[in-house]
């Protein structure tokens, strides 16, 4: 049976999430991410941190399905910030390890959104929940909901013609499949 076409995204969208820079506190160059959810339990070892501080940004924009009173929560092994409109919706202190939740209202449409995350050393987990006026229950922030800012994430195909011609090698056959 076919999907239906609700649940398919249009290629006309960019993808849903945040945008996200992971910058360290090394010689090691900041990591650019698009993440769908704020959801993992193992950050640290994702960008490969080495036991080394780091600190990850991510900014978008939340598009509230409808006006009305939403719960937005934050788990977090570190120190993070949620701030939607420019204001701090919910903040989880720097020993971390716990979830943090604050009602916020919000008119439906779009809401700037930033997560700031910073982590010492660890499994970095985060996950960004919410619970919108009508839901039973909270869930992790879905991606049809982010949209990451203008001009970040996958931009649209290119020609050939622009990416040059490319030789590729011939490979030859290994082992048993020689001729």
């Amino acid at each position: 049976e076919a999907p239906s076409p609700t649940l398919l995204r249009s290629l006309d969208r960019p993808p849903g999430g945040l945008y996200g820079v992971v910058s360290f506190e090394t010689e090691k160059k900041p990591q650019h991410r698009l993440d769908g959810t704020i959801a993992t339990g193992g950050l640290s070892e994702e960008i490969v941190a080495e036991g080394h501080p780091y600190q990850a940004v991510w900014t978008g924009t939340l598009a509230a399905p409808e006006t009305g009173t939403y719960r937005m929560g934050l788990l977090a092994e570190g120190e993070a910030e949620l701030t939607l409109d420019g204001r701090v919706a919910v903040r989880v202190d720097p020993a971390g390890g716990e979830t943090k939740s604050a009602e916020v209202a919000l008119t439906a449409g779009p809401h700037p959104v930033t997560l700031t995350f910073r982590k010492a050393r660890g499994s970095g987990a985060l996950q960004w929940t919410w619970k919108p006026p009508s839901a039973d229950g909270e869930t992790i922030v879905p991606p049809s909901v982010l949209t990451p800012p203008p001009g970040a994430g996958v931009g649209p195909a290119l020609s050939a013609d622009v990416l040059g011609p490319r030789e590729r090698p011939r490979i030859e056959p290994q082992g048993v499949f020689r001729r």
